[in-house]
C-alpha cells in the first residue's frame, strides 16, 4: 500500500499545483480583464468628453448659421417686399397717367414742316398754332398711329418697371466686382 499512498500523495500534490495554477491564471485574467475594462471605460469617457465638446461646438455653428440664414432671408423678403411695392405703385402711376392722358386727349399733333407727304388729306386736319404771323401749323396724327404710340410708350415703360424691379430683387443677391484686369499666365 505504500506505492498506492506515495502515488496518491503525488496525484493530489499535482492537483493542488493544478488547482493553484488555475487560481492563479484566473486571478491573472480577472486582473487584466478589470485593468482592460478601466482602460476602456477611460478611454470612452475621454471620447464621451471630445464627442459632447464636438457637437456643442457644431450645434452653436449651426445655430449661428440658422441665424445668420434667417437674417439674411428677412433682408431679401424685405427687399423682394419693397421692390413689389414700388412696381405696385409705378404700375398704379403709369395707370393714372394714361387715364389722365386719355381724359384729356387732344390728339397728338406733329409740325407741318416736319411731314414729308403733304396730302390733301392731311392738309384739311391742320390747326393754325400761330400768333400773329409768325405761326406754325400743325397736323393730328390718325388715332391708330396715337394708339400705337401710346402703346408703345406703355409697354417701354412696363419694361422699365420690370428692370427697376428685378435689379431691386436681385442687387442684394449679386455681388458687384469691379473690372479687373486678369493677365493669362501670371
Amino acid at each position: 500500500m505504500t506505492g498506492y499512498a506515495t502515488l496518491i500523495r503525488y496525484a493530489l500534490l499535482a492537483a493542488l499545483i493544478i488547482v493553484c495554477a488555475g487560481f492563479v491564471w484566473w486571478m491573472a485574467s480577472t486582473i487584466h480583464d478589470n485593468i482592460f475594462d478601466d482602460g476602456r471605460a477611460a478611454e470612452r469617457a475621454e471620447w464621451q468628453e471630445k464627442e459632447i465638446k464636438r457637437t456643442e461646438d457644431l450645434a452653436k455653428a449651426i445655430a449661428d448659421a440658422t441665424q445668420a440664414l434667417a437674417k439674411e432671408r428677412e433682408t431679401q423678403v424685405n427687399g423682394l417686399t419693397g421692390a413689389l411695392s414700388d412696381e405696385i405703385k409705378a404700375r398704379e402711376k403709369l395707370n393714372n397717367d394714361m387715364a389722365t392722358i386719355n381724359r384729356t386727349n387732344r390728339g397728338l399733333w406733329i409740325d407741318a414742316k416736319n411731314c414729308r407727304n403733304r396730302t390733301a388729306e392731311t392738309a384739311g386736319k391742320t390747326e393754325s398754332a400761330s400768333v400773329g404771323a409768325s405761326g406754325t401749323d400743325r397736323i393730328r396724327l390718325p388715332g391708330e398711329i396715337e394708339q400705337n404710340l401710346r402703346d408703345y410708350s406703355v409697354d417701354a415703360q412696363k419694361v422699365v418697371i420690370q428692370y427697376n424691379t428685378c435689379r431691386e430683387i436681385l442687387a442684394p443677391l449679386v455681388e458687384i466686382v469691379t473690372d479687373q484686369v486678369v493677365v493669362p499666365g501670371s
